[in-house]
């Protein structure tokens, strides 16, 4: 889904002109050529951009925890410290989905979001990386160009 689908599924009509997906990578096209802002519905206003590759996932420190805390707080009674929450005996997250006190898909899209934040840190790794070999290629006093 892309950023100007997003916006027409957030205002409830068709404001922002969508392309189709391609079959090969399941991407569009860029079809925003300019930055709009758009009042929703229910309050708030939205700024559609043009030139963005992605939405991804920006934390603060603790903000998976924070917008989990049913699962955390849940998991503070767990046999083990370091449970993952998937087949570890005296697991209190798994029991609490088997009584139907949390539901199955806090936990998923809790797995999912930390999965993308882990993978997040290491492509910044990755670029920075890259970025200190490129300058280490340089010897002292050395000008770029």
């Amino acid at each position: 889904m892309g950023k100007s689908t997003l916006v027409n599924a957030l205002v409830g009509r068709e404001v922002q002109r969508t392309g189709e997906v391609r079959d090969d990578d399941q991407r569009g096209r860029h079809t925003t050529v300019a930055s709009e802002l758009i009042e929703l519905p229910d309050g708030g206003w939205l700024l559609d951009t043009p030139g963005l590759r992605a939405v991804t996932l920006w934390t603060s420190g603790r903000g998976i925890e924070r917008a989990f805390k049913d699962v955390f707080d849940i998991g503070d009674n767990c046999r083990f410290r370091d449970c993952k929450h998937l087949d570890e005996p005296g697991c209190a997250v798994n029991e609490a989905i088997e009584a139907g006190t949390l539901p199955r898909i806090r936990l998923e899209s809790m797995r999912r979001l930390v999965a993308e934040e882990l993978a997040l840190e290491e492509e910044q790794r990755e670029r920075e990386k890259a970025f200190d070999k490129r300058g280490a290629r340089r010897r002292p006093g050395q000008r770029g160009g």
